[in-house]
Formats: structure tokens, sequence, C-alpha cells
């Protein structure tokens, strides 16, 4: 059978599309559901749209800046960034909502020592305090205790409400360290402070 360019350029698509839908895990929230995937450099684009369309609040609580002083091109740069993670740097998951596909919170974990690495999630405005952050965030811990590491930790805002009750419900071993105007949790995995 002669196969056309079109053919087979439909053939890459579905298989990519196919791909795509195996690696999605379903998750359900409050109000609605996600699918939930590991990050890819093809997130990119859709991790750049979260954080343009965060309100400054979010930009605030998690970047602990506003982001409207960021250029699209350093965002863009960062979004990219953040997609790249696996293998070699860290790992991460980006979340979709279930009904319209549009990207709605990613979690990424940055190695920073052998057995450590540092995490951050980010929810878009509206899909906040439904439980999104929760299942990301357990996302994390269960690929990090795959990957054998000890420490996750993250450097939080003082405003950034949701993040402290999300971490200090955990029920992971951690402490607390207060540096100017942030707050930096260490959570021990593995069960015990090293």
């Amino acid at each position: 059978m002669l196969m056309t360019r079109q053919t087979i350029t439909s053939r890459i698509q579905n298989h990519k599309i196919s791909k795509l839908i195996q690696n999605r895990k379903a998750a359900r929230l409050k109000d609605g559901g996600a699918n939930i995937q590991k990050l890819t450099p093809d997130c990119a684009p859709d991790i750049f749209e979260m954080y343009t369309n965060l309100s400054i609040q979010s930009r605030q609580a998690r970047f602990n800046s506003d982001l409207s002083i960021f250029s699209d091109a350093f965002l863009q740069q960062l979004a990219k960034q953040t997609a790249e993670l696996e293998p070699k740097d860290g790992f991460g998951f980006i979340a979709y909502d279930e009904e319209t596909g549009r990207p709605i919170g990613v979690a990424q974990a940055v190695q920073t020592e052998s057995r450590a690495a540092e995490f951050a999630i980010t929810i878009v405005d509206d899909h906040q305090g439904q439980g999104l952050g929760t299942i990301l965030f357990k996302k994390l811990v269960e690929r990090a205790q795959a990957d054998n590491l000890n420490l996750l930790e993250a450097i939080v805002s003082p405003d950034n409400r949701g993040m402290h009750m999300l971490l200090m419900k955990s029920g992971l071993p951690q402490t607390i360290d207060y540096m100017s105007n942030t707050m930096v949790y260490k959570l021990y995995i593995n069960g015990r402070m090293c």
C-alpha cells in the first residue's frame, strides 16, 4: 500500500494523540475532573498559558513576585525549562481539565542535591481549593520515593495559605525555616528526619 505524506502525517498525529491519552491519569476533583500526565517538552505552551493567565494574587503566591514584571520571553523560557525537567534535572506533572482540555495545574520538582529536590505547584485560579494541589503533591511524593529521594523542599510565601495547609496536612515529618519574606518547608519523605 502506497502511503502519501498526508497519510503518514495523520498516522503520526493519531499515534501522538493515542500516546497522550494513554499517559494521562484521570483524577476526581471537588468540581469535575482532571487528566494528569508527566511533563514533556510538548507541555511548554500549556505551562506558558497557565503562567500568563494567573491572577496577581496567584502569581504572588507561587512566584513570590508579580509576573507582570516579567516579559513574555522570560515566561516562555520558564515554561520551557519546567516542561523539559525530565529526566536529567527533575520531574513533574501537568493537569488538564477533563472537559475542556485546558491546562489547570503543574507540579515540578528540581533536584538540588543527590537525594533532595525543591518543588512547586501552580494551580489556575478557577481550580484552586478543589483538591488538585493535593493530588499533584501526592504524585510528586510518589515519584520522589520511587527515585529514592529523602527530602522535598518548598519555598512558600507567607500569604500562600493553600500551600501552607497542604504541607501541614501532608503527614510527612517536616521542619520550617523562616527566611526574610518566605518560609522554607523541608519534608522528609522517607518518614524520618535526616
